[in-house]
């Protein structure tokens, strides 16, 4: 019976993979995997589940590509023998049965029984396996781990300038924060000061007003004493007694 052909779901729900996983595989190792078309759709023989089982197993054993492919590789040539020399082996009663029903392409009569020996069977036509070319990724993966350090070492150097900035940024601060107490301190002070000097200058008010009194009181008192001895004495006698 002929076996079905098995997709990727297929082939995952037998391994227990996830679709993304077969799919990687076979896209890396596609010269391991016998497949065809139906349609768009890829299908494969029964071997893929055990081809990706394999693959799985030694990458966890640390194995690379190149390792995978070669150490697979010879399996897959083995059943590409097999099935080549299944395509020569003695043929089946339906064939044979076709062989002895086969006309001569000139009379148009049907051959004889023992015909059959008679008609040369074509000899195997060899079949080149697929070369395998292993891909090396050493300048691709070299190039992403200097773009990395790259991007890496720029990141260091912006958390570095960006860890310095913040550092003078807080000095800054605490420099702004010691000016500003001084500055307060000294409107402090400024202020007591001026509070200072108005009251001064109001009491200086004050003792000026009084000594502006005291100043026209005793001009008056010397206008009047200077008025009286400029009198007679008998105005002064008048004034004095009134008469």
């Amino acid at each position: 019976m002929k076996e079905k052909p098995l997709k990727i779901n297929d082939i995952a729900r037998e391994t227990d993979f996830p679709e993304k996983i077969i799919r990687g595989y076979t896209e890396e190792y596609k010269d391991l995997y016998s497949s065809r078309k139906i349609g768009r759709i890829s299908v494969y023989d029964r071997q893929a589940v055990k081809i990706t089982v394999d693959i799985a197993e030694l990458q966890s054993k640390g194995l690379k590509k190149e390792e995978i492919i070669t150490k697979l590789g010879r399996g897959k040539k083995s059943r590409d023998l097999i099935e080549r020399n299944n395509l020569h082996t003695k043929p089946t009663a339906r064939q044979t049965s076709r062989i002895r029903q086969t006309r001569h392409p000139a009379t148009g009569r049907a051959l004889p029984k023992n015909s059959m020996t008679q008609t040369p069977i074509p000899a195997p036509v060899e079949r080149k396996s697929p070369e395998i070319r292993a891909v090396d990724h050493s300048d691709a993966i070299a190039l992403q781990e200097q773009q990395i350090k790259r991007v890496i070492g720029r990141a260091e150097t912006l958390e570095r300038e960006l860890r310095k900035a913040r550092e003078e940024l807080s000095g800054v601060a605490g420099e702004n924060k010691i000016l500003s107490a001084a500055h307060n301190e000294q409107i402090k002070i400024t202020s007591d000061w001026i509070e200072y000097f108005d009251k001064k200058l109001d009491l200086i008010a004050a003792e000026q007003q009084n000594h502006n009194r005291e100043v026209a009181e005793w001009t008056t008192y010397i206008d009047s004493e200077i008025t009286r001895l400029n009198m007679s004495i008998t105005e002064r006698l008048k004034n004095k007694f009134r008469i």
